[in-house]
């Protein structure tokens, strides 16, 4: 399904995070980045059989953003909205324990407490899925997968956050600060 990688030199949270993503998204491949450009990560994802790549950003040691690309034998494509967080909660620091890992091979988005907007298009192009709304945590239950990546509010803030298909949360928990534009009209970036 996605690729996910980070920055070249990845602190020890991002790095968890990274983890954490790759235990929830169903056929999530987590690959340290090292040396690679976007052009190598582009190569590995193909021969995976992925179209996607996820880039988890930092500021100060911490995760701060997604960056989405989509992969192809043409090269890399940026998809010209990233979302950035204010804050991140791992799946260690879930109270009650650390969740189990997610057996899971099916993932829908569901966007709770208001209209599908800017942030739910941008995790749905971003992980190639097709958004719906629901009413209340119950009807997670209701829908069709194993894992539901629920965008809801919380108070004035705005949460992105892993369930299981019987509504157990299990992590990461991101709190989003916003989404920003960048680049081109999602033009193909060139090999080096």
């Amino acid at each position: 399904m996605i690729l996910i990688t980070s920055s070249r030199k990845p602190s020890r949270r991002t790095r968890s995070l990274m983890r954490d993503l790759s235990h929830v998204i169903p056929r999530a491949l987590r690959i340290n980045r090292g040396k690679s450009s976007l052009w190598d990560l582009a190569q590995t994802a193909i021969s995976r059989g992925m179209g996607r790549i996820l880039v988890v950003w930092e500021r100060k040691g911490n995760p701060r953003s997604f960056v989405f690309y989509r992969a192809s034998l043409a090269g890399v494509i940026p998809v010209r909205r990233a979302i950035y967080f204010n804050s991140v909660r791992l799946r260690r620091e879930i109270p009650g324990g650390r969740p189990r890992r997610v057996e899971a091979d099916t993932i829908r988005l569901a966007r709770m407490g208001g209209p599908i907007d800017r942030v739910t298009a941008v995790l749905a192009e971003g992980f190639g899925l097709s958004p719906v709304e629901i009413g209340g945590p119950s009807e997670i239950r209701e829908l069709d997968c194993d894992v539901v990546l629920l965008d809801r509010n919380v108070g004035e803030e705005r949460e992105l956050t892993f369930f299981t298909a019987d509504g157990v949360e299990v992590g990461p928990t991101m709190r989003v600060g916003g989404v920003f534009e960048f680049g081109g009209e999602g033009k193909l970036l060139p090999k080096d």
